[in-house]
């Protein structure tokens, strides 16, 4: 009785070892028919990878010389019309400084109107010469 029960597990095992080495034949067969045509195709890949990376930067330093040269173009007309004098500032040409000062601690008046010559600073005694 143990026999046949042997005798079947071993028929079971057989079985399913032609199953696996077919299977792993087949998959043999096919990975070795795919795979030098999959190799190949590396080059073509990456040819267009850097074709793509070119074209980008080709494109972006075009851009950025057509920017170079508008911006040469614009310092051009700006240093003929400050030769002539006839450029003007769009900004004040005195810009409120005391309006973007936050208030000083103390009180103390920090506004550049205020005469500086009524302080009185100590020279440091390192600096003092004899």
């Amino acid at each position: 009785m143990q026999k046949k029960r042997d005798e079947s597990k071993l028929q079971k095992a057989a079985a399913q070892l032609t199953d696996a080495k077919t299977m792993y034949d087949e998959l043999n067969n096919e990975l070795s028919e795919e795979l030098p045509s999959l190799y190949d195709s590396r080059v073509r890949t990456i040819i267009s990878f850097y074709e793509a990376i070119y074209k980008t930067e080709y494109s972006f330093y075009q851009q950025l010389e057509k920017m170079n040269e508008d911006l040469y173009d614009a310092m051009e007309k700006l240093a003929v019309e400050d030769s002539r004098g006839t450029y003007f500032s769009r900004r004040s040409i005195t810009p409120s400084i005391t309006s973007s000062l936050p208030p000083s601690p103390g009180g103390i008046d920090l506004s550049p109107e205020k005469d500086m010559k009524t302080h009185s600073v100590e020279p440091c005694k390192f600096l003092k010469r004899s």
